[in-house]
């Protein structure tokens, strides 16, 4: 329609998702296809006056094997469920060919998101490969849950005044948890970046908060900084 400015759609988190670009388009050609031709004039077949040569003999065979599998009710009711598609068949074609121009047009950009693991990894990598095959480069990759935080309190937690056992122990824990969540960000961004040396790489940080307008609040803040931060880099 024009009114909006930008429209995000958040697809499932899953290589099933290069399902959702390419179904208008399929969806078009099924609709647009012979078969569905064929099978909506199955109603209008059943109630013409009995034709008469080759082509009607052989079509009429075919309606009564048809019949005879599905039963008389079925075959009636499927073949008048097509022919009222065959009404907007047309109007269904045209929708989907616009969605699909609009889901691959020139004005689309898709952002594949990512989590520090090596199966999220080889997803990016197969959906980066689709995208490819269907004329889209991907315009960013999103490392979330990546770990961008200095570490610099835990160091301060662990040089304080001496502490008691229990609570070393815990700092210690919190520590190795940081380090591993480091090592896999380093991974994932290593990885990324010589796979993909065009792409921009974005990393979210890993957030601790259950609520959803903390997350938010937190990703932009951090969206934000680095903003700032290239800017001036640059």
């Amino acid at each position: 329609s024009g009114r909006w400015d930008t429209i995000v759609i958040d697809t499932a988190p899953s290589r099933h998702a290069i399902d959702f670009i390419t179904y208008p388009g399929r969806l078009a050609d099924l609709l647009g296809g012979r078969v569905v031709g064929w099978l909506a004039g199955l109603a209008a077949r059943a109630e013409a006056p009995r034709r008469r040569g080759l082509l009607a003999a052989v079509t009429g065979r075919i309606d009564n094997v048809l019949g005879r599998v599905l039963g008389p009710h079925l075959l009636r009711d499927t073949a008048q469920l097509f022919e009222d598609l065959a009404r907007v068949r047309e109007r269904f074609v045209a929708l989907s060919r616009i969605s699909s121009e609009l889901l691959l047009g020139p004005n689309t950009r898709y952002l594949l998101i990512a989590a520090p693991t090596a199966s999220s990894r080889a997803d990016v990598a197969f959906l980066a490969g689709r995208l490819k095959d269907l004329g889209k480069d991907a315009a960013a990759i999103v490392l979330n849950r990546a770990e961008t935080d200095s570490g610099q309190w835990l160091d301060e937690l662990g040089s304080g005044p001496a502490l008691d056992a229990s609570v070393a122990a815990f700092v210690r824990d919190l520590a190795d948890e940081r380090t591993g969540r480091a090592t896999a960000t380093a991974a994932a961004m290593t990885a990324f970046a010589r796979a993909f040396p065009k792409v921009p790489l974005l990393p979210f940080p890993h957030n601790e908060s259950a609520a959803p307008d903390e997350i938010v609040a937190t990703l932009v803040q951090h969206w934000q900084n680095t903003t700032v931060t290239t800017r001036r880099d640059a």
